[in-house]
């Protein structure tokens, strides 16, 4: 009998040293998340950071393209009125 006294204090004292180890990694387990997720925030925010200046390039491209097109098109303009206009009429519908 004291024998069996003597297993379930040990056994008990175990429980109480697993519990508390348990209890400490799982708040270990909690601070890692928060730095996880603070870590995430940080990237995507310099992710942001790097994405805006090929955003503002991408727009002075875009905008470099629409006056380039729109000074051939006016130019194709000018020298197409230059030449003779044809003869051709469109049918007006009634």
């Amino acid at each position: 009998m004291a024998n069996m006294k003597g297993e379930f204090e040990k056994t008990k004292e175990e429980l109480a040293k697993s519990e508390a180890k348990r209890k400490e990694l799982e708040e270990k387990m909690v601070t890692l998340l928060q730095e996880k997720n603070d870590l995430q925030l940080q990237v995507q925010a310099l992710d942001e950071e790097d994405e805006l200046p090929n955003t503002i390039n991408r727009q002075n491209l875009c905008l470099a393209t629409r006056k380039q097109t729109a000074w051939l098109m006016l130019r194709k303009d000018v020298t197409s009125s230059s030449k003779p206009k044809s003869s051709w009429k469109p049918k007006l519908r009634k």
